[in-house]
């Protein structure tokens, strides 16, 4: 292949002496013009309509003293324009003139030289600033590229936790609320479950590759609050009922070693999605591991560090031992992705804490996640932060449900009516929701964040306003939002914040919770 010759060469660098004496203009001309492309002008107004040209030099060598417009004021004319005020100029003075090179400083010189001058230094200094200025303009379009790669990626992140997210959990959540049909055959349920477990799959890998990157970057923004653990873990074991009624496992939770009541609370300071994600993976481990017909026990140990023990009496494969919270460890699941323990670690850390583990033929597996302090409570009261005053009965409880997805405005719906609740309005941008509101005082109002025309945060903080709005419970869906997002939510007055994806029993489970309900349908 030929290489046209131009290309092979280095262009030089194209240096403008600016000089009222041609004597001095034939000097640095003589110095320079072995290396590099001169040109030259006698005056200022001709030097800045050369500078101002394309291309522009790359570097100006500036003599202080000449009529009508001295150097300074043409470098100060050089540097207040934006498209040459990078270019590198150096004062040419004269023996004596101290307070010229002061002030040619202040304008914006890079360096100065003496008359009469010395062709090593001259050639020393124009190679040095030639060279700074070459690494400030690849600095410069590096950053360039950084801000440019900054921004794709939050676009990307924002495309994927709204627009992706929203078709995939509702590819998640309705074949399981629709598994819930007693008419169903063997077939019809085999079938939802495929569709079930390919939806989780991808919302598995979409959350684990924008959150692994910024957790492995140390960009995650960790958005604290206080976080029920039993309830995610009661959640959790909900969702994996099929996998446990098919190998006949008993899951056994306990608190402190001992048996846990049905309404345990154990809360920790933490991030929710985080601690449904990590323990997800981590339970789904130990069933998956856990030999058929035997236990798996889950303690929950509040002192003197909030520690989450799971334990099955399954092995791992010495293959993967040394390895197995790292990237990619996996051994003999044919679907495996080997993210699932590494993952969980990194969620750990992000959330102050750490994941080990212990195994052994003999005593199975420990998976441990030790977190940074004691659990705040441990209870088995359930109580609402807020009092909302008496709610009626489900059925004619009035619920807002507020999404420009319509898929997602029905998968919610179709889940809370399941749940007993049967007075429920749907709007598709915050537009309609005022109209709502305009006329009716809704019980809840489930808003999902992003929305064209106005934001979720937008519409609360309309309903806070109102005389009549301020109870109200406010419960906000979103994917993921930036711990000030979060600040502003709280500060705006909102209720509670439910993470994508979620299921049926986390939806309804959130809403009976805000409702001070109990889980009886009848009721």
């Amino acid at each position: 292949m030929l290489i046209p010759v131009k290309s092979m060469a280095q262009e030089k660098k194209n240096i403008l002496i600016v000089d009222d004496s041609p004597d001095n203009i034939t000097i640095l001309g003589e110095i320079l013009s072995a290396e590099y492309a001169v040109t030259f002008a006698s005056n200022g107004a001709t030097a800045l309509k050369m500078i101002d040209s394309d291309p522009p030099p790359d570097l100006v060598l500036l003599d202080i003293m000449m009529p009508q417009m001295d150097g300074l004021e043409v470098c100060r004319r050089i540097k207040s324009n934006p498209k040459t005020r990078e270019i590198p100029v150096i004062f040419v003075t004269s023996m004596g003139e101290d307070i010229k090179e002061a002030e040619g400083f202040f304008v914006g010189g890079a360096d100065y030289l003496t008359k009469p001058v010395s062709p090593v230094v001259v050639r020393a200094r124009v190679r040095t600033h030639l060279s700074m200025s070459s690494l400030r303009n690849n600095l410069a379009r590096q950053n360039e590229i950084l801000r440019e790669n900054m921004r794709l990626r939050e676009d990307v992140e924002r495309i994927t936790r709204h627009d992706l997210k929203n078709p995939i959990t509702a590819f998640v959540t309705i074949p399981a609320s629709m598994s819930k049909d007693k008419n169903l055959n063997q077939n019809q349920r085999e079938m939802l479950e495929m569709l079930n477990k390919a939806g989780l799959r991808s919302l598995e890998m979409v959350n684990r590759t924008l959150d692994l990157y910024k957790m492995e970057q140390g960009l995650y923004e960790l958005n604290p609050g206080s976080v029920n653990v039993a309830e995610i873990i009661r959640n959790i074991v909900s969702e994996f009922a099929i996998l446990v009624s098919e190998k006949r496992i008993s899951v056994i939770v306990l608190s402190d070693g001992l048996p846990a009541k049905p309404a345990l609370n154990f809360i920790v300071m933490g991030e929710e999605f985080l601690f449904y994600s990590m323990l997800s993976n981590l339970i789904k481990n130990a069933l998956e591991a856990s030999p058929h017909d035997r236990e798996v026990k889950i303690n929950l140990v509040s002192f003197p560090r909030a520690t989450i023990e799971i334990w099955n009496q399954g092995e791992i494969p010495t293959e993967i031992r040394g390895r197995f919270t790292e990237r990619y460890a996996t051994f003999g699941k044919k679907a495996g992705t080997g993210l699932g323990a590494y993952s969980a670690r990194m969620m750990a850390k992000t959330l102050g804490g750490e994941l080990s583990f212990q195994t052994s033929s003999a005593k199975g597996t420990f998976l441990r996640v030790t977190l940074a302090g004691g659990s705040l409570s441990t209870t088995i009261s359930e109580t609402a932060s807020v009092d909302f005053g008496t709610i009626k009965s489900r059925a004619t409880v009035r619920i807002l449900v507020v999404d420009d997805y319509a898929i997602m405005r029905k998968l919610i719906t179709s889940s809370l009516r399941q749940s007993g609740f049967l007075n429920i309005v749907e709007a598709e941008d915050v537009k309609c929701a005022r109209g709502f509101l305009e006329k009716e005082i809704p019980d809840l109002v489930l808003s999902d964040w992003d929305m064209p025309g106005g934001t979720g945060l937008d519409l609360l903080r309309m309903i806070r306003a109102a005389p009549d709005g301020k109870n109200i419970p406010f419960l906000l869906i979103t994917g993921r939002v930036t711990q000030d997002a979060i600040k502003s939510a709280q500060d705006a007055g909102v209720t509670g914040i439910l993470w994508k994806p979620f299921s049926h029993d986390i939806l309804t489970n959130k809403v009976e919770g805000l409702l001070c309900l109990s889980d009886d349908p009848e009721k």
